[in-house]
């Protein structure tokens, strides 16, 4: 019994130097300053629906043809492009997101204030996942569209419903992670055009 209160005593001060370690990592004021700065941003929301609007290109290209509205998603041509724009729009935005700052002085605010490299890190990273859910979560109306239609196989469009958000939510957070990884160590515009090409 007692090995097992000095252990539980043990578990519960670990939990709380994790617990204390990971809130001086995140700094609210720092998320907050940078969310304000990088939610106006246009751009980002123009690429976001401009994916969008290519799917449901998909979709009615699929009804124009007399085909189910999930066709196009099985062809592997039309996903192969799907994944290649979703590559252009999470390096834009997460290159953007890291670099500009940087690049335009305005990261000299952020580091005026008391914060370490990790508590704008974390922020940075927090909002790029943030529009990498916001473009999963337009995702889920416009392939709920497939629903609509009366030849469309419902078990198909249960998986294209889920699959396809799901899928450019990992999509989005894998390649936005690569061209973030090649950013810093490069500037920007290299780091850009770098993730394109792979």
């Amino acid at each position: 019994m007692k090995k097992y209160l000095n252990w539980n005593k043990k578990l519960s001060s670990s939990m709380n130097y994790v617990k204390n370690h990971f809130k001086n990592m995140f700094n609210k004021h720092c998320f907050i300053f940078l969310f304000v700065l990088y939610i106006k941003k246009v751009s980002y929301y123009v690429s976001i629906l401009l994916y969008q609007a290519i799917i449901i290109l998909f979709i009615c290209l699929s009804l124009i043809r007399g085909d189910e509205p999930t066709y196009f998603f099985a062809n592997p041509i039309s996903i192969t492009f799907l994944i290649f724009l979703l590559t252009v729009i999470s390096s834009y935005i997460s290159t953007d997101i890291y670099k500009t700052p940087i690049e335009d002085g305005s990261e000299l605010l952020i580091v005026s204030k008391p914060l370490n490299r990790a508590n704008i890190f974390i922020s940075k990273i927090s909002i790029i996942s943030m529009f990498g859910l916001i473009n999963a979560l337009v995702a889920l109306p416009v392939t709920a569209i497939c629903f609509a239609f009366p030849n469309s196989v419902h078990s198909y469009s249960l998986i294209a419903l889920f699959g396809i958000p799901i899928a450019s939510l990992v999509i989005y957070l894998a390649f936005a992670s690569i061209s973030l990884f090649i950013s810093i160590f490069l500037k920007k515009s290299l780091a850009t055009n770098y993730c394109f090409n792979i």
